[in-house]
């Protein structure tokens, strides 16, 4: 990859597309550069009509708007594609240490857009493929958790713990498990899971009057919780299977249901 070392006014310099999506501490690092200028120049792309675009450094630009420089030194290479851009712009920031678990999140979907595999990525980053997933999935966060997470008040490990809730759930979770321990934040998310599913109307009360009986006598939140739930999938197999019996159907699914012993729940 050829570079040129040119010096640019700060107009004809744009920050748009950068994976990183807010600049912190922008002051520190201004006071860092020497003579107005960063120890290391910003890498930029030509974008047509005398304006570039930046691929490496977009914080070392915009601490230099802060300093109200009107031009600096970077260094410029022939147009890129944006995978190629997008995989730069993330090995860089990996190995500086700095990028954001959400912004990480969002540029490996946009390498996904583009054509990359989860396994190519991984390899890219020297990742697991466990770790992508657990990234990816971090934009299932609701718009209220993302916000905290990108934050900083919501860490990236309590918050897979709340991601596979609904997002009304999330919400209602989210000022407790800010600041808490990934222990802590299971077992805040447990408790709402049986507080949420014991208040859903129930075909039998007897049923509720007994879940609420089995924690008056201490028994522990998640098994009362698997206990509802497991009632609530009998009455589904027996459904499933009464609809089966009406259609006369021998077929592929109701050996699956005999294969998992659902006979066992039939009456």
């Amino acid at each position: 990859m050829s570079r040129k070392l040119i010096t640019i006014p700060l107009e004809q310099l744009s920050t748009e597309g950068n994976i990183r999506s807010v600049s912190t501490d922008l002051r520190s690092l201004a006071q860092s550069f020497r003579d107005g200028e960063p120890e290391q120049p910003p890498l930029v792309q030509p974008n047509g009509n005398g304006y570039y675009q930046v691929i490496f450094g977009g914080r070392r630009v915009d601490a230099a708007r802060l300093l109200g420089t009107a031009a600096m030194a970077c260094l410029v290479v022939e147009p890129m594609d944006r995978r190629t851009q997008i995989t730069l712009q993330l090995v860089e920031n990996l190995h500086r240490e700095d990028l954001s678990p959400l912004d990480e999140a969002r540029a490996i979907q946009d390498l996904l857009e583009l054509g990359a595999s989860q396994l190519e990525i991984a390899n890219m980053m020297q990742r697991s493929q466990s770790y992508i997933c657990q990234r990816l999935a971090l934009l299932n966060l609701s718009p209220n958790a993302q916000d905290a997470l990108a934050a900083g008040t919501l860490s990236a490990s309590v918050a897979e713990e709340i991601m596979r809730l609904p997002h009304a759930q999330q919400d209602r979770v989210l000022g407790h498990v800010q600041g808490a321990t990934v222990k802590q934040a299971q077992q805040i998310v447990t408790q709402d899971d049986t507080k949420r599913t014991l208040a859903k109307p129930a075909p039998v009360t007897e049923d509720v009057d007994e879940y609420d009986a089995l924690l008056d006598e201490g028994d522990d939140p998640l098994l009362v919780l698997a206990l509802a739930q497991l009632r609530e999938a009998e009455e589904l197999v027996k459904e499933v299977y009464r609809d089966f019996k009406l259609s006369g159907s021998t077929g592929h699914i109701r050996r699956m249901l005999i294969g998992w012993k659902a006979n066992q729940v039939i009456y």
